[in-house]
């Protein structure tokens, strides 16, 4: 009986061992796949790292490609003030009839506002301050006024109002 007992008993451990081996595969297993995805979370991890950092220099180049263009354009802007305030002066200095020439009697007051533009274009090279100062000297000379359709629309539409004042007080 013992021995009968006995057997039952290991039969029941062994039962027990053959469970306990089950479940440890099992949990094995799960690791396996834990790790797995782990090492596949990293991987994606570190692939949209990479990316994010692509994403970052491409962006750094185009925001410096958009601030080169915009210095260009702000550049080209200012030649085309300055062509047109030089274009007005080469105009405003050629005699007309019925005007004095300023080689009879010296300057005149049209020459005199003449140069005056012609020192402010050379001298200044902020694009602020020459295309305002510039063109309000154009303005002040009746002359020059046809050559302000040269300017920049930006520029044009802001003196407006002080060419319709100069036009308004010729008239």
């Amino acid at each position: 009986r013992m021995a009968a007992e006995g057997i039952a008993h290991l039969a029941s451990v062994e039962e027990q061992v053959q469970i306990q081996e089950q479940l440890l595969q099992a949990l094995l297993k799960r690791q396996v796949k834990v790790k797995k995805g782990l090492l596949d979370a990293r991987t994606q991890s570190n692939q949209c790292s990479d990316r994010l950092k692509d994403l970052q220099e491409k962006k750094s180049q185009l925001e410096q490609r958009r601030q080169k263009h915009v210095d260009l354009k702000a550049s080209i802007e200012k030649k085309l003030a300055l062509s047109a305030a030089k274009g007005a002066i080469a105009i405003a200095k050629k005699p007309m009839p019925g005007r004095k020439s300023s080689d009879e009697d010296g300057p005149t007051k049209d020459d005199k506002s003449v140069e005056s533009v012609e020192q402010k274009a050379v001298e200044s090279t902020d694009e602020d301050e020459v295309v305002p100062s510039v063109v309000g000297s154009i303005v002040q000379t009746p002359l020059m006024i046809p050559t302000l359709a040269f300017l920049p629309p930006k520029t044009m539409l802001q003196l407006l109002p002080r060419i319709l004042e100069v036009c308004t007080l010729e008239t």
